[in-house]
């Protein structure tokens, strides 16, 4: 395959994206990515698991990677791991540089690439297949190394340590997580009769503002009271190149937003489609058999 030097190309560029974690930039990362038996005769010939066997389910996607901690204190403590918010592509490529013109900076290794062709395939395929747009929630980024870097379209990241001896395991908190029970809640009657619960998340706005540069924050979450509570619908914030937009996601179809507006929204700004949704709660409870 060859390519026609004349046909005028888009010049790619690289934005810096600041992280609270800095990575050791001459170790290689860990890539770990899917799923897999976890009864399999596969795992090693000589049956030595080791991390891998103490797990009770397969370990977190994302990089694991060391930090620059041995660099400034000559001990190595913890490692670093990057998880990804809804992945949708990955690839490593062994090869020293970017294929990316940038400005190098002192410590940074988290890139986001501008108007990226790569990402604008996969949206492409998603769209006509899904009906849904990844420009609107995805970003590609890249992660430099020495020897290597790391390419992934995903609506998000997020940083956290691990201990080097149990590196696989759940963080132990993500802005992802659903909120507990033991959150103070304010509870309602939806238009529908049904009882609901709607809890706030205990972080400051400023909090929540800044880390959605890297992925979405759960900000309200609206439980349904049935004998017990569960969750119907949740608010999120995300900013992505420089706009903060505010979403609101149903628990019975995950990842799929229903409804965004621009800025750190209310409940009452989607108030309007969880009625909706409690309304054929509603409905369906009243059926004979229901």
């Amino acid at each position: 395959m060859t390519f026609d030097e004349s046909v005028d190309r888009p010049a790619l560029s690289l934005s810096s994206l600041e992280v609270s974690i800095a990575a050791d930039l001459v170790s290689s990362p860990l890539v770990v990515y899917g799923n897999w038996p976890r009864n399999s005769d596969a795992w090693d010939e000589d049956g030595d698991d080791g991390d891998w066997d103490s797990l009770d389910r397969p370990p977190v996607e994302g990089l694991y990677f060391e930090t620059d901690e041995w660099e400034n204190t000559g001990k190595y403590g913890d490692l670093g791991r990057l998880t990804f918010d809804r992945l949708h592509a990955i690839r490593v490529i062994r090869e020293e540089g970017l294929p990316y013109p940038y400005s190098p900076q002192p410590g940074c290794w988290v890139y986001v690439v501008n108007e990226s062709p790569w990402l604008a395939e996969h949206h492409r395929r998603v769209m006509d297949r899904y009906g849904r747009s990844l420009l609107e929630t995805s970003q590609h980024y890249v992660f430099r190394f020495h020897d290597e870097y790391v390419e992934a379209i995903a609506e998000g990241i997020w940083l956290d340590r691990v201990r080097r001896d149990a590196p696989f395991t759940e963080p132990l908190w993500h802005p992802q997580t659903p909120f507990g029970l033991d959150l103070p809640a304010e509870r309602f009657v939806s238009a529908s009769g049904i009882d609901c619960e709607l809890r706030r998340s205990p972080r400051p706005d400023s909090d929540l503002v800044r880390d959605a540069q890297y992925c979405s924050q759960r900000v309200f979450q609206v439980n349904v009271l049935d004998g017990c509570s569960y969750e119907l619908a949740s608010i999120w914030i995300r900013n992505l190149d420089g706009v903060l937009r505010s979403h609101v996601i149903f628990s019975s179809a995950p990842g799929v937003v229903v409804a965004r507006v621009e800025g750190f929204a209310q409940p009452s700004d989607f108030a309007e489609h969880w009625e909706r949704e409690l309304a054929e709660l509603a409905e369906c409870s009243r059926q004979p058999g229901k």
